[in-house]
């Protein structure tokens, strides 16, 4: 059975973003970071399939060990999904050269207010403080990606969600909407990314 891979920064083994709580229930749980990896089941997405939650501090997604593991995984035909600010690790090579991307550059953080919370259309953001950090691609990524959805500044566009090959796997990336302290926002767009991912393992 093959795994999904997750990357995500910003969270621990101890803190799941609470989408994937909600998913798993009280059955989610994180292993620690090591080759064999066996990840956590999210009965509610993929219920035959386990999601390998990868905390993404820097120095621990690029330890050798995790990084052969994804490799090997990916080229095999497994599926990969780099998630908002798991984005950064691309500073290492072999994160870049999965993604096909590297990061340009950052812009700081900004509070981002939900003005009318009563709102159908903004219901699903809660009560919570967001906060948006623009991450800003190089566009070298259009080359040999499926753009799903790009952002236009002036007369550049930047890749926001891609996805890719990768040898017989594919690697799904999800760049910055809503800053990684926002990331259960992102909760729809990896919910239909995780059910496409469970459908080609």
């Amino acid at each position: 059975m093959k795994k999904l891979y997750l990357i995500c920064d910003g969270y621990t083994d101890e803190v799941l973003p609470t989408f994937l709580k909600d998913w798993g229930g009280e059955k989610v749980t994180v292993v620690p970071l090591r080759a064999d990896l066996e990840g956590f089941q999210c009965p509610e997405l993929a219920p035959e399939t386990p999601v390998v939650f990868a905390p993404g501090k820097p120095d621990a997604v690029s330890t050798p060990e995790l990084l052969n593991a994804v490799m090997q995984h990916t080229i095999g035909g497994g599926s990969l999904l780099m998630l908002a600010g798991g984005m950064t690790s691309l500073c290492t090579h072999e994160w870049a050269l999965l993604a096909s991307a590297r990061i340009l550059r950052r812009q700081p953080y900004g509070e981002i207010s939900v003005e009318k919370t009563e709102s159908p259309l903004t219901e699903d953001f809660g009560a919570a403080q967001l906060w948006d950090e623009a991450l800003f691609f190089e566009r070298s990524v259009f080359d040999d990606s499926e753009m799903l959805v790009s952002m236009t500044l002036g007369t550049q566009s930047y890749p926001m969600i891609w996805t890719r090959r990768w040898y017989l796997g594919r690697v799904y990336c999800v760049g910055s909407l809503l800053g990684r302290s926002a990331l259960d926002a992102y909760a729809p767009v990896v919910r239909s990314i995780l059910n496409a991912m469970a459908g080609e393992g």
